[in-house]
């Protein structure tokens, strides 16, 4: 990745400066979802699910391209929530971020990286590997 933007040092992280002064990180420029033009972050969308389901989870979103040029939201859920996709589910699409239709991804392990972080390349390769049912 290019790191360097104007010379300055550019990480890919994004956040805001409140008028205080405080600049709050609020994720990363490659953790968004494009719908056809409209980027959406991956953070938004997995605080929403995990929202919906009122219990502390782990969760993830993420895009995977489709051939009409737009990604397709994936969310991919701890499996022992997998009784409540359907509910997640028509929760999900009346919220206008998901106009697209959204797919569910019941997991019973995470790809981690060396940091303990949620992989979402390799997460992205696993989901492209199995068959996510359509929501």
């Amino acid at each position: 990745a290019n790191t360097l933007a104007h010379d300055w040092f550019s990480p890919g992280d994004t956040g805001s400066v409140y008028p205080e002064g405080i600049l709050c990180i609020q994720g990363r420029t490659e953790d968004v979802v494009n719908q056809g033009g409209k980027k959406i972050s991956t953070t938004v969308i997995e605080d929403l699910v995990i929202k919906s389901l009122g219990a502390p989870i782990m969760v993830s979103a993420v895009g995977v391209a489709l051939p009409q040029g737009f990604e397709q939201i994936v969310i991919a859920i701890d499996e022992k929530f997998s009784a409540r996709i359907p509910a997640l589910t028509v929760h999900l699409k009346k919220l206008s971020i998901f106009r697209r239709g959204v797919r569910i991804f019941p997991l019973k392990e995470f790809p981690l990286n060396a940091a303990g972080k949620i992989d979402k390349k390799e997460l992205r390769t696993a989901i492209a590997r199995a068959k996510v049912k359509q929501a």
